[in-house]
């Protein structure tokens, strides 16, 4: 009895040390971890006020500070802080928060709302969304002796009022309409894109580190339109163009060579709309109706070659899919992607021949023999064409080689098959647009089911025409 008294004697004694261990560990390791400063700042925007809440009136946007707004406090390149907007009704408010130690004063106080680097993918279309995430301005400085540090008080003090820059954005209220039928259209997704039509203008700008086009992709969930109106988006577009205004004046150039389009997909269907220039600047507001011109096929994906276009240009699985609809079949999707300049989004072949024809070249290879057969095979909103020596090399081998002689067509030909549509005749030339010289011509010679080639021939030859269609 007596050893097991000693024994939970030492036991509490022990225990006793080990708590005091404890404690003091404790106390080192409070002691040793990092004190906040507090910060309490006045912020503002000289003229109008550019970091703010953001709602409508009509079609004037007025701007204030919504409550819980941040600000991130950086200094030598590293957030050290972030501070909290109280809501206010005018372009000033005042910022809490904490930073995470006491602030280098030897350094400055850089203060960025929302994000240092702006970004503006993942707008949803709302102006609700823009206010909270992306309405950015230039990022407001306090100099280094410009502020105070109270060590005692863990306090950091900014005298007067810091001011931030001008916007780095603008903001535009986009109402989306057909221009057929004036309907409003509920894009999704919208693609943005400004792009050079200047390729030496190009080459100079990559130099300064700007790469054209310039693209943005907008996703809008159907909550959006039901926010906005059907139709109505808001974007957060910035200027990128603005950087380049004195180089651009320099070289005598404008803007004029930049294009700003607008892409919507809209079900099945694609829209757009290009506008010469770039006509927003950093700061302002836009309120505009874009009336977006439907692209026949322009939905038509890779997915869908060897897919069938009917008379109605509307896209089918197979001749007898577009029979039943109550179509024609006319042509099938050969290939998908940009071609140079020759087309924008891919290429559909004719599923029958439209001639056998000589005589001059310009009769032969250019699209006067095409209309009176179009009159019976016509696509609603599409225009027949003689296909190029690209577009026929697009088309049957899915690529372009300018010295390509010949090669396999046996996957084209299998397609064109089971589209439903007439195989290109065995030992016979098919006509190209190009012209070699007075007296030739480039064909595509056809030797069997599986093989082509392309050749210079006479034009007063009977060869084959065969329409292709471009979207």
């Amino acid at each position: 009895m007596k050893k097991m008294m000693t024994a939970i004697r030492n036991l509490a004694a022990l225990l006793t040390a080990s708590a005091l261990i404890v404690a003091c560990a404790s106390n080192d390791l409070l002691e040793n971890l990092p004190q906040k400063y507090t910060l309490t700042v006045q912020a503002a925007k000289a003229g109008e006020p550019a970091t703010r809440a953001l709602s409508l009136s009509g079609s004037t946007l007025n701007v204030t500070w919504a409550a819980g707004e941040k600000v991130l406090v950086y200094q030598s390149d590293t957030q050290i802080g972030e501070l909290t907007a109280s809501a206010s009704s005018t372009e000033s408010t005042t910022l809490t928060g904490s930073l995470d130690s006491a602030p280098d004063a030897d350094k400055d106080l850089v203060f960025y709302f929302h994000a240092v680097d702006p970004s503006y993918s993942g707008q949803d279309g709302t102006l609700s969304m823009i206010a909270s995430t992306y309405d950015f301005c230039a990022p407001a400085t306090v100099s280094s002796g410009s502020f105070t540090v109270d060590t005692e008080n863990k306090t950091v003090e900014v005298p007067g009022a810091i001011q931030f820059g001008a916007n780095q954005q603008a903001i535009a209220k986009f109402t989306l309409k057909d221009k057929a039928t004036g309907a409003a259209l509920r894009a999704n997704p919208l693609i943005v894109e400004l792009d050079c039509s200047d390729f030496f203008l190009k080459l100079q700008m990559a130099n300064y580190g700007f790469s054209f086009p310039i693209r943005y992709e907008f996703t809008v969930p159907d909550d959006t339109y039901t926010e906005n109106g059907d139709g109505v988006l808001y974007l957060a577009i910035p200027d990128k163009i603005a950087p380049l205004d004195a180089m651009l004046a320099a070289i005598g150039g404008s803007r004029d060579v930049f294009s700003f389009t607008l892409t919507a997909t809209v079900g099945a269907d694609t829209y757009t709309y290009t506008k010469t220039g770039f006509p927003f600047e950093n700061g302002k507001y836009y309120d505009i109706t874009v009336n977006l011109t439907k692209i026949p096929l322009g939905a038509v994906k890779a997915a869908d070659l060897g897919k069938v276009v009917g008379a109605d240009g509307k896209l089918y699985d197979n001749a007898s899919a577009a029979t039943s609809a109550g179509t024609t079949a006319e042509a099938m999707i050969a290939y998908v992607g940009k071609v140079d300049d020759v087309c924008d989004h891919g290429l559909a072949i004719s599923l029958t021949d439209a001639y056998e024809y000589n005589a001059t070249f310009a009769e032969a290879t250019g699209n006067a023999i095409i209309p009176s057969w179009a009159l019976y095979h016509g696509v609603n909103g599409c225009t027949w064409r003689l296909p190029s020596e690209k577009d026929w090399q697009y088309m049957l081998w899915g690529d372009y080689q300018a010295n390509r002689a010949a090669s396999d067509i046996s996957d084209f030909m299998s397609k064109l098959s089971l589209a439903g549509g007439a195989a290109l005749a065995q030992d016979a030339y098919f006509w190209t647009s190009i012209e070699v010289d007075t007296d030739n011509a480039k064909a595509i010679y056809q030797d069997n089911d599986s093989y082509a080639s392309i050749n210079s021939t006479l034009k007063t030859n009977y060869w084959h025409v065969r329409a292709c269609l471009s979207f």
